[in-house]
């Protein structure tokens, strides 16, 4: 009897930790059609008003998009781990994913050059998903929420690939080819989505191998 409540026990908990990461694994397949949907849209509204305010159009979209989502994923887990954490916790996670975007798009067109500006949205975004590892991601690992590590994933892949997304816009932006070099950061960013969504299922999975 006690071993079998022993297992019950051990059972109840890699299935909490393994619908946890599951849902960390979907949700990044859910963030990259949601990104990339509103991405699209924002170009497309902003088509003849001016680099600046697509670009704008494009960091308030990815912000919006990438921060609801995953608050309302994360929220989600947190809660088992009681309200009032959750809260805190997903203040912090808007706080600190909006700080890349909000620093790089207010200095960025005084600093930076011409041709950067049209896709360092994707710098933002690696930056931002490597700062929330340690604040937000971390912390549900050591407490036996999830497995998984997809925002340490993500934001090291981006960073990994800005340096050839960067050459693509020196070569390609001043040629007036805009289009080209955004539609690449975006397919780089599904990419990168991706994979990170099939690591967290991955890992999900070993939890009953």
């Amino acid at each position: 009897m006690t071993e079998d409540i022993a297992r019950l026990a051990d059972f109840a908990r890699r299935l909490h930790i393994y619908i946890s990461t599951l849902a960390s694994g979907f949700s990044f397949f859910t963030f990259g059609m949601v990104v990339i949907a509103l991405i699209l849209i924002a170009d497309c509204v902003t088509y003849g008003m001016g680099t600046m305010v697509k670009n704008i159009a494009i960091a308030v979209a990815i912000v919006s998009s990438v921060v609801i989502s995953v608050f309302a994923v994360y929220a989600v887990v947190l809660r088992a781990r009681g309200a009032r954490e959750a809260g805190v916790k997903g203040w912090w996670f808007m706080v600190t994913f909006g700080a890349p975007f909000t620093l790089m798009y207010s200095l960025g067109p005084r600093f930076l050059p011409r041709y950067v500006m049209p896709t360092v949205w994707f710098l933002c975004l690696g930056i931002a998903f490597l700062l929330s590892h340690p604040i937000y991601e971390r912390p549900l690992i050591r407490k036996g929420v999830m497995v998984a590590k997809p925002f340490l994933i993500s934001g090291t892949l981006m960073l990994a690939s800005y340096p050839l997304i960067l050459y693509m816009s020196y070569i390609h932006i001043p040629e007036g080819r805009v289009g080209l070099v955004e539609s690449f950061a975006s397919g780089m960013t599904l990419l990168v989505y991706y994979i990170a969504g099939a690591y967290s299922l991955y890992k999900a999975n070993e939890l009953f191998k």
